[in-house]
């Protein structure tokens, strides 16, 4: 009888601990890794380098959703749920982007993650005449650039940036950012 109690209470002590450890991996792959692409931006870049302490981790973020990480020397990934002063995205207010007119990735493509139907690329974006691109992401359309935002909640942007106009990649933490402000609530 201790015998069959004791084999139960094992059973149930390791299924927890693998539970556990499940749950912590997930949470250090989601959380770890990240870091902001510049001081006071609220761009976050995931470090899948080798020399990276939370590779394994970053690499798990994109593995997990069922994407391979970009390769680092030819494309930077980049994710926002803040605006430039530090407010929480969300769908209640209309955001305002601009990409400032100068040197650009050779392609990119910005949108709503994990909101399909809601991305632009910079093969369809309309640049105003000194070069600037404005975008707007809200729930009901805009004129001009814009990408859906989901109804009524929070959200995160993704910013994918490959190349430069020149030809060669840009340095990690050089690429060119969008500046993502609150135009009304």
């Amino acid at each position: 009888m201790q015998r069959k109690g004791s084999l139960i209470g094992g059973t149930v002590f390791l299924l927890a601990g693998a539970i556990a450890g499940l749950l912590s991996a997930y949470i250090a792959s989601d959380a770890l890794g990240t870091a902001p692409i510049r001081a006071g931006s609220p761009w976050m870049e995931r470090k899948t380098t080798a020399e990276s302490p939370a590779q394994p981790y970053a690499v798990a973020h994109f593995l997990l959703g069922g994407r391979l990480p970009p390769p680092p020397t030819q494309m930077t990934e980049l994710t926002a749920a803040l605006d430039d002063d530090g407010r929480r995205l969300t769908s209640a207010c209309i955001i305002e982007m601009t990409l400032p007119a100068g040197p650009r990735p050779r392609w990119w493509s910005l949108g709503v993650l994990g909101h399909s139907g809601s991305l632009l690329t910079s093969d369809a974006a309309i640049a105003e005449a000194d070069g600037t691109i404005r975008v707007s992401v809200a729930p009901t359309p805009r004129p001009g650039n814009w990408i859906a935002a989901p109804d009524n909640r929070g959200f995160e942007l993704i910013y994918s940036a490959a190349g430069s106009d020149g030809g060669a990649g840009f340095a990690s933490g050089n690429v060119p950012l969008f500046t993502i402000k609150q135009a009304g609530c």
